[in-house]
């Protein structure tokens, strides 16, 4: 009998403990609560600079954390210890309404110090990510902070793109990007993904405004293409379109549509499910607007003054193997390279277009849209 109850004691002891623990968790959660709507109605204490005040409302924020409530707390509170999490909670929602808000609160609770810092060293996602939220706030600072980052070559074409596109979202963007084209400060390599940009906008009046500084290149007989609006509408022949991919598009020379043609840039045989027809456009217009991953050129230069440009293909501590252009994998000694750096510009040679005619370019991209991935 003794044994059994002292067996009882021990089992009932942790769950006893658990209890205590719960509920001294329930009774400090409950006094944060009643710690921050006493700090809320004053208004006149600051908990940043009292550490027990402090504490209570990041404990408190814990149990609120990635909610409206959360921000608004924040908010009221000035609070600057969560301007870390905050910033953390914008880039991964950036795509959502709380991402948003989140901006807006950090921004004024702690400047644009640490969205900057992220568009400096952080990983092109989160650049992309910022530059979304910036355009989605579209206030005077942040549209000049994309101003500068579409101005600047020193940021990958995939951000530049983002803030062209986060810029037109807004009036004062607008604003940048009509002052910048009337200017001929707006940088050459921007002029097509903003033109194809610029046609997907409700605003008639700024379209217009624009247009005469966005026209699409010449082609083979010599005529301007109509603007990008005219052919996202316009359809092509089918047998017209693969006759170009093989012959005077030259795209061939470079890409593999089933067995067909080389394999220098990307395999095309399922492009139709990777491209909408405005990218399709845009990619061929401006190829270096948006160089696919793994893709991109790379400039070697040897010892002895020959200079290989090409895809690369593989690398090890004692050897460099780079496709050229036409095909040919070039195997490189370390040892005999001199520089070897990634370029901001394709492969893929601009003018294109050049070798046809708008018919030809249209039925072209007809063409590639119907080159889609098979059912399983």
């Amino acid at each position: 009998m003794l044994h059994s109850i002292v067996f009882l004691c021990c089992v009932s002891l942790p769950f006893s403990l658990l209890r205590s623990q719960e509920l001294a968790d329930d009774a400090q959660r409950a006094k944060d609560t009643r710690t921050v709507e006493t700090l809320l109605r004053l208004k006149s204490i600051d908990p940043n600079t009292n550490p027990k005040l402090s504490s209570a409302v990041s404990r408190y924020l814990k149990t609120v954390e990635g909610t409206d409530r959360y921000l608004d707390v924040v908010e009221q509170l000035k609070f600057k210890a969560a301007a870390e999490g905050i910033c953390e909670l914008a880039i991964e929602q950036f795509a959502t309404p709380l991402g948003v808000q989140a901006t807006r609160v950090l921004l004024k609770l702690d400047g644009s110090s640490r969205f900057l810092e992220v568009l400096e060293t952080g990983s092109t996602e989160e650049k992309v990510a910022v530059v979304h939220l910036f355009g989605s706030v579209g206030n005077r600072l942040c549209c000049e902070t994309l101003a500068e980052i579409i101005m600047s070559d020193k940021s990958a074409p995939v951000v530049r793109q983002a803030a062209v596109a986060a810029l037109l979202k807004s009036p004062p963007g607008k604003e940048v990007i009509e002052e910048a084209l009337e200017s001929d400060n707006f940088p050459a390599t921007l002029r097509i993904t903003t033109a194809a940009a610029v046609t997907q906008l409700s605003d008639t009046a700024f379209k217009n405004s624009v247009a005469k500084y966005l026209k699409l290149p010449e082609t083979a007989d010599a005529q301007p293409l109509p603007p990008l609006e005219e052919l996202m509408t316009a359809r092509g022949n089918l047998e017209l379109g693969e006759k170009m991919f093989l012959e005077k598009g030259t795209c061939s020379k470079c890409h593999v549509i089933g067995t067909e043609g080389k394999e220098v840039g990307p395999n095309l045989s399922e492009i139709g499910s990777k491209l909408s027809r405005e990218a399709m456009y845009v990619s061929i217009l401006d190829p270096s607007a948006a160089v696919s991953h793994n893709f991109e050129t790379y400039y070697a230069e040897l010892f002895d003054g020959e200079v290989v440009t090409g895809i690369l293909t593989s690398e090890s501590p004692d050897e460099v193997t780079i496709k050229t252009a036409d095909a040919v994998l070039r195997k490189l000694p370390r040892d005999d390279i001199d520089l070897i750096e990634k370029q901001k510009l394709s492969l893929m040679p601009e003018g294109l277009q050049k070798n046809m005619t708008a018919d030809e370019l249209i039925s072209l991209v007809e063409y590639l849209l119907t080159l889609k991935k098979k059912p399983e």
